[in-house]
């Protein structure tokens, strides 16, 4: 059930981050990274992919690109989450290494990078609102947890 509430909150955070422009915050990473420091690498990787089909559904030149970026992002960070000794600042950085996945991805499949302007703006809102992302979803969908 708890499965079903992943994919259901990635799809509203695709619809909310959908209708707003690119000056604001990559809200589809920060929730894929809290939530795949919680769920299992199968859950992680599938949230990532429901998430990037979603995203590449709404530009058909990036067909994959979203998928395949979101989906290796849920992996990794599931990945190096379970070697890696997790604190605070641990969140911020796996967010970053998603962007920098997500934007190399576009990159190299030819789709090029957005303006430097908005790409830095959006991606400094991203790993700003992470800690406030990680404290609001770990008590709306993880009670039990405590933050480290």
């Amino acid at each position: 059930m708890r499965t079903l509430a992943v994919l259901l909150l990635m799809y509203l955070l695709f619809l909310v981050q959908a209708s707003i422009g690119p000056w604001w915050p990559d809200l589809v990473v920060v929730a894929l990274v809290v939530i795949t420091l919680h769920e299992s690498r199968t859950v992680s990787t599938l949230a990532g992919a429901w998430a990037g089909l979603c995203l590449d559904m709404t530009n058909p030149a990036s067909l994959g690109t979203q998928f395949l970026a979101l989906a290796a992002s849920g992996y990794l960070v599931s990945l190096l989450h379970t070697v890696m000794y997790r604190a605070r600042w641990a969140t911020v950085g796996f967010v970053l290494l998603a962007l920098a996945l997500k934007r190399a991805l576009a990159f190299l499949t030819g789709l090029g990078l957005p303006e430097t302007t908005p790409l830095l703006v959006s991606s400094l809102l991203s790993l700003g609102l992470t800690p406030l992302a990680e404290l609001v979803l770990s008590r709306l969908l993880y009670r039990k947890w405590q933050p480290a």
